[in-house]
This record gives C-alpha cells, sequence and structure tokens, in this order.
C-alpha cells in the first residue's frame, strides 16, 4: 500500500510543478489540496496544515470559492483530530459561510455537521444538537444517504454528551 501511496504523490508532485511551469494557480491549488489529504493519511498534520494553508490562500487568490470552503474544512479536520477544537470550528465556521453564499448545499450540510461535532467535544451540546440536526434535515431533503447515517451517528454522540453533561449538573 505504501508504494501505492509513494507513487500517487510522486505524479501529484509532476502535476503541481506541471501547472506551476503553466501558471495554473487553481490546479495548484487543487493539487496542494490532494497533497494535503496524503499527508494527513500519513499522519503528518503539520504538513497538512501547511498544505492546506498554501490551497487556501491560492484559492483566495484566484476567486475559486468553493475552493477556499474545502481547504477551510480540511484544515478544521486537521485541528479537530489535534484536539484543536475551536480552531476546528472557526474554519467550519468559515467554509459554512462561503457554502451559505455560494449555495452548496451539499458541503454545507457536512460543515454544519463537523461544526456540530467540534461543538459538542467543546461541550457546547446544545449548538452541537442545532447544527447537527439542521446537517439532517438538509441531507435528507437533498438525499444524501450516506451523509444522514452520518449526522444520525453525531446526533447519538451528542446526545450521549447531553446526557452526561445534566448528570454532572445533577450532581450524580
Amino acid at each position: 500500500m505504501q508504494g501505492h501511496r509513494t507513487e500517487a504523490e510522486s505524479y501529484l508532485q509532476q502535476a503541481l510543478n506541471l501547472a506551476d511551469r503553466a501558471g495554473n494557480r487553481q490546479e495548484e491549488a487543487r493539487i496542494l489540496g490532494n497533497l494535503g489529504v496524503m499527508a494527513v493519511e500519513q499522519g503528518n498534520h503539520a504538513e497538512a496544515m501547511h498544505l492546506f494553508g498554501q490551497s487556501l490562500r491560492m484559492h483566495q487568490a484566484s476567486g475559486n470559492r468553493r475552493g477556499a470552503s474545502m481547504a477551510l474544512g480540511n484544515l478544521g479536520n486537521v485541528f479537530l483530530y489535534l484536539g484543536a477544537y475551536a480552531e476546528a470550528s472557526s474554519h467550519y465556521a468559515q467554509a459554512l459561510q462561503i457554502q451559505r453564499e455560494i449555495g452548496d448545499r451539499h458541503d454545507e450540510a457536512l460543515s454544519l455537521g463537523n461544526l456540530g461535532l467540534a461543538c459538542c467535544l467543546l461541550e457546547d451540546h446544545q449548538a452541537a444538537r442545532v447544527h447537527i440536526q439542521r446537517a439532517l434535515e438538509m441531507a435528507q431533503e437533498i438525499g444524501e444517504r450516506r451523509s444522514q447515517a452520518a449526522m444520525w451517528l453525531k446526533l447519538g454522540h451528542v446526545l450521549a454528551g447531553l446526557e452526561q453533561t445534566e448528570k454532572r449538573g445533577n450532581g450524580q
């Protein structure tokens, strides 16, 4: 498996060099995002953050708002993995704002779910519930069954966390 990953990374690097020589900044930004995903898969979170940050800046410079929202979401995922839940929440909220502005309901539902998860981990269970329930509604409206399943799972985590918070508040 590692050999295929190394080969894929080599091809992405070649594509990145070609895009750079051609001056195709949008393609460069997209490839940087793909390299960031590979870095996450390899456990290299610092490199992933660097690559996603580069991708974000290039998407912003070229006016590619959808690409920028994807880079923000990817950065949020890395922060979430690293336990920096407030940072993750901030990045998800920025991605969500862009997705709403451009009418990307699929990614909006995903960002709402991710924002809800970050809120849950920050122990803001009420906000988490609101975000995840809205994400579930959107996934149902657009017919995204996989997203619906993911949101039901996240909602279960939120409700369990809410129950734990209530027990602590009652001294149990």
